[in-house]
């Protein structure tokens, strides 16, 4: 639909940045619907996996959810991520995503500050 939209559109002199702007507004926003499911899934199955003491799995779903890159979130992948790291034993890869997670979440977010101490 939107290669559609832009044969037909893109080289008429009558399109305004508005019109490509909302076009572009609705591919992301579908991107991020695709997207948003399947990453939130594998956060809850990181979490279930860390709490079942199944840290490698844990630490490989949050992996995976990070490589998504998604728009919202990552501080909460990378914050859980370091939690599994620190529980191995890996203390430099758990403040390397401690410090991601801060870098990335709102001043209110907590979590990721008491890995760190």
């Amino acid at each position: 639909m939107l290669a559609e939209y832009f044969d037909v559109h893109v080289n008429e002199a009558d399109v305004d940045a508005a019109t490509v702007c909302d076009t572009l507004q609705w591919c992301t926003w579908c991107t991020l619907q695709r997207i948003y499911p399947y990453y939130s899934q594998l956060r809850l199955q990181g979490n279930e996996a860390a709490r079942d003491g199944r840290l490698d799995q844990a630490i490989e779903l949050y992996t995976k959810a990070i490589s998504l890159q998604p728009a919202h979130g990552m501080h909460l992948l990378l914050a859980n991520r370091s939690g599994a790291r620190l529980t191995k034993h890996d203390t430099q890869g758990a403040v390397d995503d401690a410090y991601a997670a801060l870098e990335m979440a709102p001043v209110t977010f907590s979590t990721a500050v008491v890995r760190l101490v």
